[in-house]
């Protein structure tokens, strides 16, 4: 998994989790390639296996077009040991629009929201932009406001 480099250190390979029901992007990131990144898939189904997994992560994308994306997201961001949170949405939910949706991801402390569509290179250069960074505080749930 990891390469010795001249210098002494470990390269280690960007572990990027997804967690969006939706195909296209799936899709596209299937067939994105890029050297020392490694994707994978999660249906968002039970929170507890969610955290299971994505703690194992650098980085976690989830899809927050729906009420359950926008609260797995929430949780994740409020838990201390996962790594960074990155939010997309391209639909709003409950009267909410697209934008309100991701700011509420915001305040929840995702390290970043980007609107759909997205592609899988800028997704994946926003994945290598956040990982490793923590956020200096935890995020709160969002309100149904």
């Amino acid at each position: 998994m990891g390469q010795h480099d001249p210098m002494g250190q470990h390269d280690k390979a960007l572990k990027v989790l997804v967690m969006d029901q939706d195909p296209g992007l799936q899709a596209a990131l299937r067939s994105f390639s890029l050297a020392g990144t490694q994707i994978g898939f999660l249906a968002p189904v039970s929170a507890a296996a969610s955290r299971k997994q994505a703690a194992l992560a650098d980085v976690v994308i989830v899809g927050v077009d729906c009420a359950r994306g926008l609260s797995l997201a929430a949780d994740l961001c409020s838990r201390p040991a996962m790594p960074p949170v990155i939010a997309i949405g391209g639909a709003g939910f409950d009267g909410k629009s697209p934008e309100h949706v991701l700011l509420l991801a915001d305040l929840a402390g995702a390290a970043l929201s980007l609107p759909k569509p997205v592609t899988a290179s800028e997704l994946m250069a926003a994945a290598a932009g956040v990982a490793g960074k923590r956020r200096p505080g935890q995020g709160a749930k969002p309100s149904a406001a």
